[in-house]
């Protein structure tokens, strides 16, 4: 991630400044906010994008960056991860869970997407609607008597 940050962030339109942006865009469109959810899911999202990028032949234009050995690195540690949580499970069940995991994970951005675009900034009433309908997912705070 700080790696093809770095190359996104060259002055004056360079080639490799727009390709480590549509990299960044397509296999971390929310940056690392993944590897903060349970351990699992984690490295099934993990699972997903390492997937995406050889479908989406994205481990080209990493290596024309110099990001060989990070993306070695990176699949190398994955499948270390993988073995101390006990995964993967078999293709079969792997790809049913990936399948749900990622339907789930449309929908909810989807629904983030649709209560943000409500917000108006002028107005306290739809900012404190987005926060309580977000609250579930940021760690906001709960209404009295909702269970912890």
């Amino acid at each position: 991630h700080d790696w093809l940050t770095g190359w996104s962030k060259l002055p004056g339109g360079a080639p490799e400044a727009h390709k480590a942006r549509a990299i960044l865009a397509d296999i971390l469109p929310q940056g690392l906010a993944f590897t903060r959810i349970a351990h699992e899911l984690e490295w099934a999202e993990s699972e997903a994008r390492l997937a995406g990028i050889a479908q989406r032949k994205l481990d080209l234009p990493i290596r024309d960056l110099g990001g060989a050995p990070f993306l070695d690195a990176l699949r190398d540690a994955h499948r270390h991860y993988g073995e101390a949580l006990g995964l993967p499970h078999p293709a079969h069940e792997r790809d049913q869970v990936s399948d749900s995991l990622e339907d789930f994970l449309d929908a909810l951005r989807t629904y983030v997407v649709r209560v943000t675009a409500h917000v108006d900034r002028d107005d306290p009433a739809t900012i404190a609607l987005a926060e309580q309908l977000l609250a579930p997912l940021t760690g906001g705070p709960r209404r009295a008597g909702s269970p912890a």
